[in-house]
């Protein structure tokens, strides 16, 4: 993207930083209520900090932590377990979502989830899960029996109850998930066939949190109905109130080829970009207290070219429409964006504003300040666009940031450039109502004030700036005794509407810039060499 088309982003930039992400991370690191989750995959641990993940879910599969022989002398290899799930690698503060799994024994491959089979027995599957639970309770605090259950294997219920017990005996604070309920082709009839006996076998217990499945392609990303459906069953069955969780959310970019009946039709990084969006809030808004992206953060999991191997955020160098190794996708940047202007929000007074006509608004309050997200689908509607007036109450202005980059693909954009990369555009309010024309993407709207913004700098603690009040003159100087050899190279002075007000290509330490002739306001004064960049606010009065 070139830069003049990236000035507007620029101003996005400073507010990002100033208005949202730095109290955003500065206060939301523990935050073990964020609903922003991830599987583990390669390389997850080099990104969980840059996208503001909290939650990582991995998997203690059976066959990998005990052989045979370790089971029979009481051994355990924690160590590739350890290394599997990235406990030693995540962020400090991450919080763990651990799947224990049957993977790896013959018990997977049997018609029964209980084992009964050599060494593999119902005693040796709790000591097992005693031992992992203990071992890791201070890190661990949620636990999920299984994947998903599978429908030729009859006795999952009891492997709930027996793992749920084993569980609480070593840690009675600790939380248990049931297996994920799976759901393929949209019909509700299938889920019963999968889930409905399980659920009604449990009768209420054994059970904390429900986890409910949801993928597929981008026109279908709301899951919603599936949702009702699934409330009602598990009421059905007395689990009343339950929390409902996804811990596998997912859509895709590329062309799978066909699997299973499924033939997923090719689609771009922005659709994968939007339904990623669109997935998030509609299941916050529904009241999902966490939804994790599936598989993984690079593409591939599979590795035969079906659905799964295209849902990662990053390229992994094969199959048609592949990028290159380590691309990032634009729906990677979409989530970070998305974990920043949402994360620390009230989660449980996210309002529906509308879902009608193909427009969906939905308000979030985040200390206390309104954010709207709002999308059309325009894929089940006709025309370029779409026009809404919403009420923002006592805001003069707001700002409405595009989700998706302005790119057509993550291999147009320079990851270093993130804050450049959104079309941003300002409106005023008139009888505090706004009008927005909706296109493609979704947008967020936010209150745009800019006496909120304070002076920052956003990458350089050297870089000095010297205001002469009475003359519109001020000295900007950087500290080269201090910073190395930190040479400003070029300034941009831009104005409050994101147009460059002066530009000065220079090679000094030292700088005057004369602001005399510019109307009174306020100015972001971006100071630049080949490394670094740095933002200051002055006001010329």
């Amino acid at each position: 993207m070139k830069k003049e088309q990236q000035l507007t982003g620029f101003i996005l930039g400073i507010f990002l930083f100033a208005g949202a992400i730095l109290p955003t991370m500065a206060f939301a690191q523990n935050y073990e209520d964020s609903p922003f989750g991830f599987h583990y995959a390669n390389k997850l641990p080099d990104y969980a900090s840059d996208l503001g993940i909290k939650w990582v879910r991995g998997n203690a599969v059976w066959g990998m932590i005990q052989s045979e022989t370790d089971i029979s002398n009481g051994n355990y290899d924690w160590d590739a377990f350890e290394n599997k799930v990235g406990f030693n690698s995540c962020p400090e503060n991450t919080n763990f979502l651990i799947t224990i799994s049957h993977l790896g024994t013959p018990v997977a491959e049997s018609e029964s989830y209980i084992p009964n089979e050599g060494v593999y027995t119902e005693e040796s599957w709790i000591q097992y899960v005693k031992a992992l639970v203990s071992k890791y309770k201070d890190y661990v605090k949620y636990w999920q029996v299984e994947n998903e259950p599978k429908p030729w294997m009859e006795d999952y219920a009891k492997l709930q109850e027996i793992t749920y017990n084993a569980i609480k005996e070593e840690c009675s604070e600790c939380q248990v998930v049931m297996g994920g309920v799976f759901w393929g082709k949209g019909s509700v009839s299938e889920w019963d066939m999968l889930n409905q006996q399980i659920l009604i076998e449990l009768n209420g217990n054994y059970v904390d949190i429900f986890d409910q499945h949801y993928g597929g392609n981008a026109d279908e990303y709301n899951p919603i109905f599936l949702l009702d459906h699934a409330k009602q069953r598990l009421a059905e069955a007395n689990f009343i109130e339950i929390p409902i969780w996804i811990t596998e959310m997912s859509d895709y970019s590329g062309d799978p080829k066909e699997n299973g009946g499924l033939d997923p039709p090719y689609q771009s990084e922005q659709i994968q970009a939007q339904s990623l969006l669109k997935r998030y809030v509609s299941s916050l808004s529904y009241g999902v207290e966490k939804v994790f992206w599936a598989w993984g953060i690079f593409e591939g999991f599979h590795y035969n070219e079906t659905y799964f191997d295209f849902t990662g955020l990053i390229y992994d160098g094969t199959y048609d429409h592949d990028m290159g190794y380590g691309v990032i996708k634009l729906s990677y940047y979409t989530y970070k964006l998305m974990v920043e202007k949402l994360e620390g929000s009230d989660w449980n007074s996210i309002q529906t504003i509308q879902e009608s006509d193909n427009i969906y608004i939905y308000k979030f309050l985040k200390q206390g300040k309104p954010i709207w997200v709002a999308w059309w689908d325009y894929f089940d509607d006709t025309g370029s666009n779409k026009t809404i007036t919403l009420d923002v109450g006592d805001i003069n202005s707001v700002k409405i940031t595009e989700v998706v980059p302005n790119a057509e693909s993550g291999d147009d954009l320079n990851e270093n450039d993130y804050l450049d990369f959104f079309t941003i555009e300002t409106k005023a309010a008139n009888d505090n109502k706004i009008t927005i024309t909706l296109g493609e993407n979704p947008v967020f709207i936010e209150e745009y004030n800019v006496a909120s913004v304070s002076d920052i700098i956003l990458n350089n603690d050297n870089i000095k700036i010297f205001p002469n009040p009475t003359n519109g003159i001020f000295t900007i100087e950087s500290d080269n005794n201090l910073s190395g050899n930190w040479q400003i190279q070029s300034i941009e002075i831009i104005n409050i509407n994101g147009q460059v007000a002066k530009k000065f290509q220079i090679s000094d330490f030292k700088f005057q810039v004369n602001l005399s002739e510019q109307p009174k306001g306020i100015y972001f004064v971006k100071i630049k060499n080949d490394d670094f960049f740095s933002v200051k606010k002055i006001i010329v009065q």
